[in-house]
């Protein structure tokens, strides 16, 4: 894929960032931000959600009906960085705000990333997401975990739903509605949401 808004490119195999302030207003202080923020990152080893014919990646079969409500696809559970951002922040008690008072660059390099996408009308009217690839002693483990009520274009029928799986020793260990993948255990409250799943 490829992406681009302004001076910002976003692909498969990397992100490209020039994101600046865009107006000044009267007193000349920045109206909408105050941070200006590049950088170039690089991604290497991807590790994606296949796709066949028969299973559209995390969703399955389902993910093949035609005009769903949204889509939803892991384009790499986990992948390596490369690469550096540098945040330009300014002073916004200054009278002069084009004066930058401080540039930061962190390197990204060796860090971990996760790429995933979304398309169609609107997002599901109940949905709980939750993504982690940032096991310390397991470098290159992710969890990906996606529940929703799906509206299908079948008279709006809606139909509660999950998706979910574990990329660990460069294994898919899939946990899934269509898969025949079960609810042991669901808690959800305002503050922690605990689950335990069975594969089918």
């Amino acid at each position: 894929f490829f992406i681009e808004v302004g001076g910002n490119r976003f692909t498969h195999s990397g992100v490209s960032l020039n994101l600046y302030p865009r107006h000044v207003n009267n007193c000349g202080f920045r109206d909408d931000a105050n941070l200006i923020l590049k950088g170039e990152l690089q991604f290497s080893n991807p590790h994606p959600w296949p796709v066949s014919l028969f299973e559209l990646g995390c969703m399955g079969h389902v993910g093949w009906i035609p005009n769903l409500e949204c889509t939803h696809g892991v384009l790499s559970f986990d992948h390596v960085l490369h690469g550096s951002i540098t945040f330009t922040n300014f002073n916004e008690d200054a009278t002069n705000s084009s004066q930058p008072l401080a540039n930061t660059t962190v390197s990204m390099d060796e860090g971990r990333g996760y790429t995933e996408k979304d398309f169609g009308r609107s997002f599901p009217s109940l949905w709980i997401w939750i993504q982690t690839n940032s096991f310390r002693n397991n470098p290159g483990t992710s969890l990906f975990v996606s529940l929703a009520r799906i509206s299908t274009p079948i008279f709006g029928l809606e139909f509660p739903g999950f998706t979910a799986a574990v990329w660990h020793d460069k294994e898919l260990i899939p946990f899934a509605t269509w898969s025949g993948a079960k609810f042991e255990n669901l808690s959800i409250s305002s503050e922690k949401v605990f689950m335990a799943m069975r594969s089918s």
